[in-house]
This record gives structure tokens, sequence and C-alpha cells, in this order.
């Protein structure tokens, strides 16, 4: 199986740079190649032979303008993309495919730009020929130039999908068919999954297509979820989710992924994280929903977090939080109150620090929640104001303090 992160490279490259192109961003690097000359009627240019030079000394740009400018793709890879477009025009495809073998060896700090400028081109003179190209180890130019034929010409792209066989290539279609299909037609998505025989391609053109259909798509891509084969492929939808969605919407990913994490255990490191996200948009709502959870979720949340990511319940009333939390079970109940504790509003933390230390039964939370206030009152420079709190403590403890706390204005 393909690894998840360069599924997701794949993805964010596509998102990034080719979403921006189908809106508005790149509209003018279309009309640039239009505008251009039969590329059958540029003449052949002799391939770059200047001599490398030291690499103690400032390299001179290889590509410039025909006013003798240089070419610069590397500051901004939308206008590098632009400019290199520029350059690009009346070049033939003996001199794009040069050009890309180049950028490989010479031009690794400007490769963004000039290789997404390349391979519009080549996508622009002939799809079919320049996907075969990038067959050939160039997956950067695979979704490149398919993501703009299925805009420009969707029914001949379609045609080539059915022509090929089941393939890493088919999968991948099904990647970047599902940004631009999501919107539009995402029945076809699912017309395209079942056209693949073999069961491990069409898992991975599913797992392909829900992830980049999920940039624009969450609520469908939440009901298509369950069709994912195995918790590997649910674990790479379920990432890339978090990832452009967690924010925005971050109850709905967490009832998604906690049942993913009761049947796979140790899939999941990020519930923490949305249930961090869920109380800080809507403490209130996280309350509730957190409140409402079976006991055997809300351990797998609880074992899954690290710290307390749900210190934004701070900012509810310790009454509220307290009676919400009251008629759980003890270690979910602390772990409420060490959430909150750790959030509050501290104008007197010597005064909070004394609740803790009766509101909190489990000693490993207790312990969390004070090092957490403490760390905040030195952060907010009112250190002087734990000292009746540190007074109460028996001796041995109250070294133990001042030494933590030492410890936390030296780093």
């Amino acid at each position: 199986m393909r690894p998840f992160l360069t599924t997701l490279t794949l993805t964010t490259i596509a998102m990034i740079l080719l979403w921006w192109q189908q809106r508005s961003a790149i509209a003018g690097l279309r009309s640039q190649i239009h505008a251009a000359p039969p590329p059958a009627a540029a003449p052949e240019r002799p391939g770059n032979s200047q001599p490398k030079q030291s690499r103690h000394k400032p390299v001179e740009p290889r590509l410039r303008m025909a006013d003798g400018s240089p070419v610069v793709t590397s500051h901004n890879l939308i206008r590098g993309t632009l400019q290199v477009t520029e350059y690009l025009r009346g070049k033939s495809w003996r001199e794009l495919e040069a050009l890309l073998a180049s950028d490989k060896q010479e031009f690794s700090a400007e490769s963004a730009g000039l290789s997404f400028g390349v391979w519009s081109v080549l996508g622009e003179l002939d799809p079919r020929a320049a996907l075969a190209l990038a067959a050939k180890g160039h997956e950067e130019g695979f979704s490149i130039v398919l993501h703009d034929w299925l805009i420009r010409d969707r029914a001949a792209a379609l045609a080539w999908f059915h022509e090929q066989p089941d393939s890493e290539a088919k999968a991948s279609f099904l990647g970047v068919a599902g940004m631009v299909l999501a919107g539009s037609n995402p029945e076809i998505l699912l017309q395209l999954t079942s056209s693949i025989a073999d069961p491990d391609i069409q898992r991975k053109s599913l797992t392909l297509g829900l992830i980049s259909q999920g940039l624009t798509d969450l609520d469908t891509v939440i009901t298509r979820f369950p069709e994912l084969p195995d918790s590997a492929s649910k674990g790479e939808v379920m990432q890339s989710l978090i990832m452009f969605h967690g924010q925005e919407h971050p109850q709905e990913l967490l009832e998604l992924a906690l049942p993913l994490a009761m049947e796979s255990p140790g899939s999941q490191q990020m519930l923490g994280m949305l249930a961090g996200q869920l109380a800080a948009k809507d403490p209130h709502a996280a309350l509730q929903w957190l409140t409402a959870r079976p006991e055997p979720e809300f351990a797998r949340l609880r074992g899954d977090s690290a710290g307390l990511p749900m210190a934004p319940l701070g900012q509810l009333d310790t009454a509220t939080v307290e009676a919400a939390a009251r008629a759980l079970p003890a270690a979910d109940h602390d772990w409420i109150m060490a959430n909150h504790y750790a959030g509050i509003p501290l104008p007197d933390p010597a005064a909070v620090l004394t609740e803790v230390s009766t509101a909190i039964a489990d000693e490993s939370l207790r312990v969390q929640t004070v090092q957490h206030i403490i760390g905040r009152t030195i952060r907010d420079g009112t250190e002087a104001q734990l000292e009746p709190w540190l007074a109460t403590q028996p001796e041995q403890t109250r070294a133990a303090l001042r030494q933590q706390i030492r410890k936390i204005k030296a780093g």
C-alpha cells in the first residue's frame, strides 16, 4: 500500500496549486498557453552546455527571458508558475522533456515552479502523451496533467481512464478526479471506483478518491466512510479529514474517529487534538458531547489524549462543569475536572490550587493539573501569588515544587 504521506503529499500539492488553477489564480496561465504560437513551429534549441559553477560562488540563473532577465520560480509557486509559463511559450515537446530532465539535476531550488509550468504546457499539447510520460516516475506531472484535462475535456479524460488496465495510475486517477468531480458529479466517482476489478487497486482508488473528495465535500465522505474496507484505509482518510476540517468540524470527526479507534487500538493519535478543537470552538457543546459518551468511547478518548487537551473547558463555571460530570465514573469525572482547572482563569492561583486538591481524586491527574496551573502562573508573571498555597504544602512537597518552578523559569 502506498504510504499515507505519499498520497497526502500528492493531494496537498494538487489542492494548493491546482485547485487555485481551477478557480481563478492561474486562469491567466492557460490563456498565455493558448496565445502561444503553435509548438510545432518553434525552433529546436540546443541543450544547456554551461559548465557547473563552484558551489562557493553565486549560481548564475540558467533560465532567462527574451529580454535577458532571469526566470525566477522559487519565490512563490503561483507567481513562479506564471513566469515560467511565459518562458515556455513556443518550446517544442523535446525541449520541454529536456527541461524536465535538467530540472531534476540542475534546478532543485526552483523545481516546483518550473515543473508545474512544464507539465501544464505538456498537458495542453497532448494529454495522453503527457500522462504516458508522467507514468515514468513523475507523479506530480500525472496529477497536474490529469486535473487540467478533466477540467478542459472531461469526456476524453474519462475515456482514457476506462481504457487503462487496473494499475497504480488508475488508482491515482480517482485521487485527482475527486477534486474535479466532487462538486459537480460525485456519483461518477462511485461508478469509476466500482469499474475497477482488482480488489487492492479498488481499495487504493476508493481511498484516494475519498481523500480528495474530502477537501470540498466532507458530508459525502462521512456518509461513504463505511465503504472503506479496512482500518488502514480508514486511517488514511481520517487523518486527511482531520488535517483539513479538524478546526471547523471537530465533533463530526470525533464521532467518525472514535469507532475507528475502538476497532483498531492505537490507530488514532489525534483524538485529543480534535477534543481540544471542539472545546475551543464551543466549550458548552463540548461538555455536553463529552458527558454523553459511552464509557468505552470516553476511555478511548482519555487514553489517546496527551496532556489536558480540553483546557478550554476552563471558560465554563466550575459548578456547571462539576454538575455535568458528577454522575460519570470517577476516572471520567476527574479527567473533565482536570481539563477544566487547567484552563480556568487565575486571578487567585493559590485558591484554584487549593480547590484542585479536593476536586480531583486521581493523583496523576491532580499532579498534572497542578503543574499546568503553576506553569501558567509563571508565564503570567504572577509567581508570587503561589506562596500562600506553597506554604500549606508538606516540606518535602514544597521543596519539590520550588525545584519544579526553577526548572520552568529556566526553561
